[in-house]
């Protein structure tokens, strides 16, 4: 199980910062979360079996703050990115099978968005008012679940977050969290009675 620790640093206030912190007459209290390093992108979308990629040259932003979480443990950030830029990840998996997960979006509504995107082949991302693969997009939302049903074979998904070309509102970022593939069980044929079964 995932643990969450607590520290209490003790700072000198702004007039004794050159001062020795034993004879500042005040003490900051600052609370430190976490010793231990911020789960890594797997680890926060509770996914270590699937693959991830990140987009479009943004950071790895994890979080252990519970408010940007869905499970209370841990959730997966889009980076802050800056008018028209975008952020996000791609993973990818063998088909048939079910894709669900959750996601939530602060944003400017109407003009920056979070999209799911899925396809054969990536980059899948573009335009989103005229885009086959775009699945959903979300412009200011709370969490939700999403389940996808996986078709046969190779399949991409990316989630995006983007925006347009001035204003931000909101915390300006999507959130995803709980990703999870569930392959369709093998078929089992019967040789013996020359029968096929499902």
């Amino acid at each position: 199980t995932k643990q969450r620790t607590e520290i209490r640093i003790a700072l000198p206030c702004d007039d004794c910062m050159s001062r020795p912190l034993l004879i500042c007459p005040v003490l900051l209290m600052m609370s430190v979360t976490g010793l231990k390093a911020l789960p890594t992108v797997q680890e926060a979308l509770d996914s270590p079996g699937l693959g991830w990629t990140r987009l479009h040259g943004s950071e790895n932003v994890t979080s252990t703050n519970v408010v940007e979480t869905h499970d209370g443990m841990d959730s997966y950030l889009t980076s802050i990115v800056g008018d028209l830029g975008s952020s996000g990840q791609r993973t990818s998996v063998n088909g048939p099978g079910t894709l669900t997960f959750w996601w939530n979006v602060s944003s400017e509504y109407g003009f920056d968005y979070f999209g799911f995107w899925t396809g054969t082949n990536p980059p899948l991302d573009t335009d989103p008012a005229n885009d086959p693969q775009l699945i959903i997009f979300g412009t200011n939302q709370v969490w939700g679940q999403v389940e996808f049903v996986v078709p046969p074979g190779r399949q991409y998904f990316e989630w995006v977050y983007k925006k347009d070309e001035v204003d931000s509102a909101g915390a300006d970022r999507g959130y995803l969290d709980e990703v999870f593939f569930i392959p369709n069980p093998p078929t089992i044929t019967n040789d013996l009675s020359g029968e096929s079964m499902a």
